[in-house]
């Protein structure tokens, strides 16, 4: 029988892994997980949200600044001046791919 443990909101199991301490929050949802979820690539998010960011660094590295704004609707001065809704995931994440290019750019 699948063993779930109270409090993790995972749809992405059906058997979780440690104890009601080891749940935790994902960084970009906010979603309460075991330790089935994540990966050690980004461990701060659950596997849903990782998964969007894996789809959007790729969408971000195929396209320009301006592209990735209007893909996502976002107004690209907004991007700069960070005035987003901090509640669309996948805003957030690529906020968060745009500053990780960057930093590897040195731009």
């Amino acid at each position: 029988m699948p063993y779930r443990i109270p409090g993790c909101e995972s749809r992405n199991h059906s058997i979780c892994i440690g104890t009601k301490d080891d749940l935790w929050q994902c960084a970009n949802c906010g979603k309460t997980v075991c330790l089935a979820e994540g990966s050690s690539a980004k461990p701060q998010y659950c596997d849903d949200c990782w998964n969007v960011y894996q789809e959007l660094t790729d969408v971000i590295l195929s396209l320009s600044m301006q592209k990735v704004c209007e893909y996502l609707d976002i107004d690209v001065y907004a991007i700069a001046d960070r005035r987003i809704n901090r509640e669309d995931m996948s805003a957030n994440l690529a906020l968060e791919i745009l500053e990780e290019i960057k930093d590897k750019e040195g731009l």
